[in-house]
């Protein structure tokens, strides 16, 4: 975030390519790690569903993000990013709505958990150390 606001010269499209391509072998290693087989999913998969998850993702990633670069170019960084944290709570909500998930107890603890940390990192005041 802090090298966002640095380099507001560099075209944001050029930012985020280079900032995806550096994720790919990342997020590859990972998956041939932690998943099942790769050229088994690949095999199975409906190119449908995966051509449209992945326009999904590029238009509202791509949007999401040049959005994120607006507000980082006009706000102070310490503002915005604890709103961040705030994305598992979006994530739960959008479930309830989307998907008809069921609202636990646990979940509605985690969102207040979640609530209470962003407020205070957002609103914490510095207090100055005692001294001797």
């Amino acid at each position: 975030n802090i090298e966002m606001k640095r380099t507001h010269t560099l075209p944001l499209m050029t930012f985020m390519a280079l900032t995806t391509l550096f994720s790919v072998p990342f997020l590859t290693a990972a998956s041939l790690f932690y998943h099942e087989p790769v050229m088994t999913s690949l095999k199975t998969a409906n190119l449908y569903q995966a051509g449209f998850a992945m326009i999904y993702q590029i238009f509202l990633g791509g949007t999401a993000f040049m959005m994120w670069k607006h507000l980082m170019t006009k706000y102070d960084v310490g503002k915005l990013v604890p709103l961040t944290l705030l994305q598992p709570l979006f994530g739960i909500v959008a479930g309830m709505l989307i998907f008809s998930e069921i609202l636990t107890g646990k979940l509605i603890l985690g969102g207040l958990l979640i609530v209470a940390g962003v407020a205070l990192i957002t609103f914490n005041r510095k207090i100055k150390p005692e001294t001797d």
